[in-house]
């Protein structure tokens, strides 16, 4: 398993290792804010299928920008 992730996130962190920060910083907020928008883009049918209720709360959508949120903005403001 430790193989694997290695095979995925080393040459991630190569290319990011050869950025100066602040493009590295760029970067980052764009490979956490790129999946964030394609979570957007799936229709609210498919994410509400089998819920009880179709209220606001239930959407996973909205959860899932609210969990990567705080994320988003440490990497931009931090110094």
């Amino acid at each position: 398993m430790n193989e694997l992730l290695r095979c995925i996130f080393d040459p991630v962190n190569a290319l990011l290792g050869a950025l100066p920060m602040g493009a590295a910083r760029v970067a980052t907020t764009v490979l956490l804010v790129a999946p964030l928008l394609a979570v957007l883009r799936l229709p609210r049918a498919s994410i509400l299928r089998g819920a009880p209720s179709a209220s606001r709360w239930r959407d996973l959508r909205v959860w899932a920008v609210l969990a990567m949120l705080p994320y988003v903005v440490l990497y931009l403001l931090a110094p």
